[in-house]
């Protein structure tokens, strides 16, 4: 809904919602930034029409059961070390980490027990399977977002990313000109802020990155 040009659609929405009871809706969506300017921009019919509830990470130890469990309903034996580096791979993203289980999955087809070199073999499958859109996204962004997405995805939590140093270390110009590259590459959906710090979304793309 947040890509339409039109606001037509959520003005319906809005005045239909308006005729009913006793009714809950829940508005979900992976694009952050579209969610939270339908519900807090003035300007939007939705504007302050509902409550926040943020969704934590899975936890990691329910995930690593999780995982056991899948690969065990497949005869298929995994080491708890295996599946504790599958994790933290992915981030503890649950998109990514159900995609690489099933390409080590897919790739152990005929085997019963999975062991290091399938789980490494399988990130670099699954970084080949997905390069061609990488190489897509990465033609169509300007040099300084480009500069920008390559800082992040070498950067590291404790760096003050519009601090003088990092700035010219990465040669992205002044912190005026980060923050403007930074805001539109949350709009193409390639990063998120949260907390004041700024996050590529797709894991196994700042993957391919931090080899660029």
């Amino acid at each position: 809904v947040g890509l339409l040009k039109s606001d037509k659609i959520i003005k319906t929405m809005r005045s239909v919602f308006q005729k009913h009871h006793n009714i809950s809706y829940i508005f979900m969506g992976s694009k952050r930034h579209l969610i939270y300017d339908m519900f807090n921009n003035p300007h939007q019919p939705f504007y302050k029409s509902s409550k926040p509830l943020p969704l934590d990470i899975i936890n990691n130890d329910d995930f690593a059961e999780f995982i056991s469990k899948k690969f065990t309903l497949s005869k298929k034996t995994i080491s708890g070390e295996l599946i504790e580096k599958i994790i933290i791979e992915c981030e503890s993203h649950p998109y990514y980490i159900q995609y690489l289980c099933h390409i080590i999955w897919e790739k152990t087809i005929d085997k019963k027990s999975i062991d290091n070199r399938d789980v490494v073999e399988s990130v670099k499958l699954l970084l080949d399977r997905e390069s061609s859109t990488y190489e897509a996204t990465w033609d169509l962004l300007t040099v300084k977002q480009r500069q920008a997405l390559l800082a992040l995805a070498k950067s590291k939590s404790e760096d003050k990313i519009f601090s003088s140093e990092f700035l010219q270390q990465h040669n992205l110009g002044s912190a005026s000109t980060l923050q403007e590259n930074l805001k539109s590459l949350i709009e193409k959906d390639l990063i998120d802020k949260k907390v004041r710090a700024y996050k590529i979304t797709d894991v196994f793309f700042k993957k391919w990155l931090s080899h660029l």
